[in-house]
């Protein structure tokens, strides 16, 4: 057996240690620093010394094709330090966090471009890092749709719902199986950010939502929320589509009692003809919303960019 030819074996997580980590420590440093932090309590933090870290400090500011990714990876960090998370909660957050710039950032072609060896079609990360259960098409969707949210941003933030946006979908067809977004899709300097890849399980609310619309419609298999804004009706009938209006109880109420109300009025709208989008005026303690409905994430999602869009006259 002959010599293996090309760097073979120099998996991703090489780039990050080699690439990523060290554009994240000197931002990590220089938010600490500004938020009042001492170079030996730093060094501590980070494991090493003090003359490393005035080093880091007075270190230019990292560019180049990872300097986003660091950002993101280190502002999360930082906020769970301010946040004092504890260890083993940082140490997570920093892996979800890198496990979904593999399969949503540079990380992929920065690893392509530094070991060249690997086809520009290669899907190794995300198959990995997806949940073993998961089919490839169903993760594969969620991806295309959470980038769809961040680059339709303009228009979604017009009905951006004080709760966040989430995505949920079922994965295979399966009720119990429905991937969504940890953290739900934020606002971010501007625009609209994922800072986590799909899990099962993320989204408890649109997920049981979901669940009730399956249990009538099984070719149902996503659901985006977004805020309620007056003149939907008149917007969603001109587009064609069909809605259903879930009825709330005045007056204040328990959230248990809000979200088996949510629940029944679904199932009670799901037993006639499949709705395109629920729609919920809200009430006391709960904020008006719209679910809309896809057989894919993709299809939920730029749905909701159409309605999103002939509504921004009006909101």
């Amino acid at each position: 057996m002959g010599a293996p030819k090309g760097d073979k074996v120099r998996p991703p997580c090489e780039v990050v240690l080699r690439e990523l980590i060290p554009r994240f420590r000197i931002k990590l440093v220089k938010k600490l620093s500004s938020y009042g932090w001492t170079q030996k309590d730093i060094g501590r933090l980070l494991g090493v010394s003090q003359p490393m870290v005035s080093e880091l400090i007075s270190s230019p500011d990292p560019m180049g094709e990872l300097s986003r990714e660091a950002e993101l990876l280190a502002q999360e960090i930082f906020s769970a330090i301010r946040s004092e998370k504890n260890a083993e909660e940082i140490i997570e957050r920093f892996c979800r966090t890198c496990k979904f710039l593999k399969i949503h950032g540079n990380l992929c072609s920065t690893h392509m471009k530094v070991y060249g060896v690997l086809s520009s079609r290669c899907t190794v990360c995300k198959i990995v890092e997806a949940p073993l259960t998961m089919k490839e098409d169903a993760f594969s969707d969620m991806i295309s749709a959470m980038r769809m949210i961040e680059d339709n941003a303009p228009i979604l933030m017009k009905i951006y719902p004080e709760v966040g946006i989430n995505l949920a979908r079922s994965s295979n067809g399966e009720l119990k199986e429905i991937l969504g977004v940890p953290g739900r899709i934020v606002k971010y300097r501007g625009g609209l950010r994922a800072f986590s890849g799909p899990e099962l399980g993320a989204s408890q609310h649109n997920g049981i939502v979901l669940e009730k619309v399956m249990n009538s419609h099984p070719k149902v298999r996503a659901i985006v929320n977004l805020r309620y804004a007056d003149g939907l009706e008149r917007v969603l009938e001109g587009m064609g589509l069909k809605y259903g209006r879930i009825r709330r109880a005045p007056g204040k109420k328990s959230p248990e009692v809000r979200e088996k109300e949510l629940l029944e009025e679904v199932e009670r709208i799901c037993r006639g003809e499949k709705p395109d989008v629920l729609i919920d005026p809200g009430e006391f303690g709960v904020e008006p919303a719209i679910y809309v409905l896809g057989r894919s994430a993709v299809e939920a999602v730029r749905l909701a960019i159409k309605i999103a869009g002939r509504l921004g006259d009006l909101v």
